[in-house]
């Protein structure tokens, strides 16, 4: 669960209008990032908390904040694109309650690695924000995002595929009939792409190809084993980076092959 929930908390905000309407969310933030950075001990870079989830009392005087920990070069609403690609998300959930002071707001409480309190919140959002695919013929299951409806994603003799305005997805399974492996099949593919950014996880195995360029994004996620190559390929425009980018990372992370029970 602990994998999950880390990815989980990247996604986007889940903030209640009506919370929005009580309690100015551009003022409680830097102080619920400034908790963070101080438990962290993080000077060099900007540590901040992202929300997932917001409670205010019905005085609107005491606001509660689950989000996950990240470093940047500042606050995530100040940072351009690729800044926002190069922010780090951290391994650790944080919980923080603050109440109106006489001078504004003031944090009462702060926790890390508070993965129990997240757990609902973050089954709420994975159940409308990914969609999970099996194929028990193929061996294989993903999650997709849930952006790609039931009505734009089609099955394949070999696995998957979707579209949705400015993004695709695809998932197959075929034989390794030449014998690839993980490095080989890498490096024949940054052939074709020579400013590929490729990547093998030593602990799964899993390799990634990962081209961006000025108006579109295309991430590839191989699983090869002798017998068969899986590969799943995620593409979308620029303009979707912020909400894709994190979607990509669940996708890898939620690819799993009966094979080698990885995933």
């Amino acid at each position: 669960m602990k994998k999950w929930l880390a990815l989980l908390m990247t996604l986007c905000m889940m903030i209640p209008a009506a919370l929005a309407e009580e309690v100015s969310l551009a003022e409680i933030l830097p102080l619920a990032d400034a908790a963070a950075a101080a438990a962290m001990e993080e000077t060099e870079r900007y540590c901040g908390v992202r929300p997932m989830a917001v409670d205010a009392s019905e005085a609107g005087d005491a606001v509660r904040i689950l989000g996950d920990v990240y470093l940047a070069a500042d606050q995530l609403e100040k940072l351009s694109d690729e800044q926002y690609e190069q922010a780090e998300w951290l391994d650790q959930r944080a919980v923080v309650e603050m109440r109106r002071a006489a001078d504004g707001w003031e944090v009462t409480f702060f926790s890390l690695d508070a993965e129990w309190e997240m757990e609902d919140a973050a089954q709420e959002y994975f159940a409308t924000t990914m969609v999970e695919y099996v194929n028990a013929e193929m061996g294989f299951s993903i999650q997709y995002p849930a952006v790609f409806g039931p009505d734009s994603v089609t099955e394949l003799e070999n696995g998957v595929s979707g579209q949705a305005e400015g993004a695709s997805f695809s998932v197959t399974c075929v034989p390794n009939e030449e014998n690839w492996t993980t490095e080989t099949l890498l490096a024949n593919q940054k052939k074709e792409t020579f400013e590929a950014e490729t990547n093998i996880d030593t602990i799964t195995g899993m390799g990634t190809l990962r081209v961006s360029g000025a108006e579109q994004t295309m991430v590839r996620m191989l699983i090869v084993t002798p017998t068969h190559i899986y590969q799943a390929e995620l593409v979308y425009d620029q303009s979707l980076m912020r909400d894709f980018t994190t979607y990509c990372d669940y996708m890898i992370n939620s690819f799993t092959v009966d094979e080698l029970g990885l995933g």
